[in-house]
């Protein structure tokens, strides 16, 4: 991820996402609905990542910013330990 990316946490989050559906995941860190963006980042350069789900599926979602196929958790925060 960018520079403007902080991490929620070290671990991923586990979503349910529906297909078509699109989601706004938050980079900032601030939301109160993590790993979704509530706008906290208003003010910021962290802007929200936007995602339109392919299919109907539960995932993990990175929640510490180091994954290369963001916003799903490659393992990048084992790393990290």
């Amino acid at each position: 991820m960018d520079d403007t990316a902080i991490a929620s946490q070290m671990s991923p989050y586990m979503v349910d996402l529906e297909e078509g559906k699109t989601y706004k995941f938050c980079r900032c860190g601030e939301s109160k609905k993590l790993p979704f963006c509530d706008d906290s980042h208003k003010g910021s350069d962290a802007k929200p990542h936007t995602f339109t789900a392919d299919k109907t599926e539960s995932v993990n979602v990175c929640g510490c910013m180091e994954s290369e196929d963001y916003p799903f958790c490659d393992g990048s925060h084992i790393l990290h330990f």
